[in-house]
């Protein structure tokens, strides 16, 4: 897993449509790269939950491209969040 803020995939469309027509835009990543259960685990960290993740092992043609670690970007192209920083400040407390 690659994962990006919202935000800033939010912004790249729009700074694609300013930069005029182009046959392709660079590919998007996130600052950290990790297993598929990482998100997962943050998440319920991040909410206080204590279960487990379930486990799964996805199959077939696409999801062997994950296993492979195909779909992530050659180098980290977003760098103002990472997924743990996202969850921080959307479960933070106040007070």
């Amino acid at each position: 897993m690659q994962p990006v803020d919202s935000g800033e995939v939010a912004d790249r469309p729009a700074e694609s449509a300013a930069s005029g027509p182009a046959r392709r835009v660079p590919y998007m990543g996130g600052p950290g790269i990790g297993p598929l259960t990482e998100p997962a685990r943050a998440s319920l960290r991040a909410t206080g939950r204590k279960r487990p993740p379930m486990p799964a092992r996805p199959t077939g043609k696409a999801y062997a491209g994950y296993r492979r670690e195909d779909h992530l970007s050659p180098e980290p192209t977003v760098e103002i969040a990472t997924f743990e920083e996202f969850l921080a400040e959307r479960f933070s407390r106040p007070g």
